[in-house]
């Protein structure tokens, strides 16, 4: 896949058969006609079939036995650490609970649709820098815009990106990646405390030319600040909701460049930013694009706004309150 007028689903039939084969014959008849609305089907020992629909939560008179459990869990196989299991070749993830005696007694299918081009409008900023910061909330789209970025850039370096998946989010739970980033080399996470070993092992033995993970937790700086030393770009998801944020951050702000003088406490840009680009993510499709990142810093550091190109349609009332948030964020 190249280059894209404009963000679609490209999730494909095979993508959807697939969620539905892991189904129970007679959950399957009720998931099937609306498969392509589903977000989540829903299975709880002795409860009632239920399905997440946009906006929407439906249960159905199927009441959910033994047998429906044994099914899905002898498709998809035993659960990871955390509870996961996913399908091949798909976003879709497979989650199961067990009771006091370890016997599965909840599982719930999450039916993921694969949205491409969301970073085209971006395509020329990205392609020339290497080293993307992608910031914001939860659930406003980072994972789906970091997943696009590493689609270019893959157009680009191609297996020379090594993508450490923190959450199964970006490639699929599956054994097989989903086709979008399996050019890339994937070093799948699993469990939360391996993070800094997959991401140290794909820096150190794999020949990494550039590191793409989601959700950088406060052990992976030193990791990804080894990373940058050693020559090898970072491209990733932080939690936040504007450079500020990680400025401010005790623990992230050496990813900006910025240093805290031990003497007199104050912080200044004493290093140079990992990131080439960074992309505040104000909800779903609206961006802010930093292209001179240690001028941003610098500026956020003496308290003034950074220079910034807006993506996606904004009204003036949401740019209003979004520089609005730039300024409480500067006093912080």
């Amino acid at each position: 896949m190249t280059r894209l007028s404009a963000a679609q689903d490209v999730t494909t039939d095979a993508e959807y058969q697939a969620a539905l084969q892991v189904l129970p014959a007679d959950v399957r008849a009720y998931v099937q006609p609306q498969i392509r609305n589903v977000e989540e089907v829903t299975l709880d020992l002795g409860g009632y079939l239920q399905l997440k629909l946009p906006d929407l939560r439906v249960t159905y008179p199927l009441r959910v036995t033994p047998d429906h459990l044994t099914y899905l869990t002898d498709v998809v196989g035993r659960f990871t650490g955390n509870g996961r299991r996913g399908i091949d070749g798909t976003l879709h993830r497979v989650g199961g609970n067990t009771n006091a005696e370890e016997l599965i007694d909840k599982v719930s299918l999450r039916v993921a649709r694969v949205i491409a081009g969301v970073a085209e409008p971006m395509r020329e900023a990205i392609e020339r820098s290497p080293g993307v910061a992608i910031i914001g909330p939860p659930a406003v789209g980072k994972t789906t815009l970091l997943r696009d970025v590493c689609r270019i850039r893959l157009e680009t370096i191609g297996a020379g990106l090594c993508v450490v998946d923190s959450d199964s989010e970006l490639c699929g739970a599956g054994r097989i990646p989903h086709p979008l980033l399996a050019r890339a080399r994937i070093f799948r996470v699993g469990e939360p405390g391996r993070q800094a070993r997959q991401l140290s092992q794909a820096i150190r033995n794999h020949g990494a030319e550039e590191v793409a993970t989601d959700e950088v937790q406060p052990a992976d700086v030193p990791l990804l600040m080894t990373a940058y030393n050693n020559g090898v770009a970072v491209t990733c998801s932080l939690h936040g909701r504007t450079i500020g944020n990680i400025v401010n951050n005790l623990e992230r702000r050496i990813l900006m460049g910025a240093v805290e003088n031990p003497r007199d406490g104050t912080v200044s840009l004493r290093e140079q930013p990992i990131f080439s680009l960074v992309i505040e993510v104000h909800g779903k499709g609206r961006y802010r694009v930093i292209e001179n990142v240690p001028q941003a810093v610098a500026r956020t550091l003496r308290g003034e706004l950074p220079a910034y190109w807006y993506v996606g349609e904004w009204s003036d009332a949401q740019r209003q309150a979004a520089e609005r948030l730039n300024l409480q964020q500067l006093g912080d």
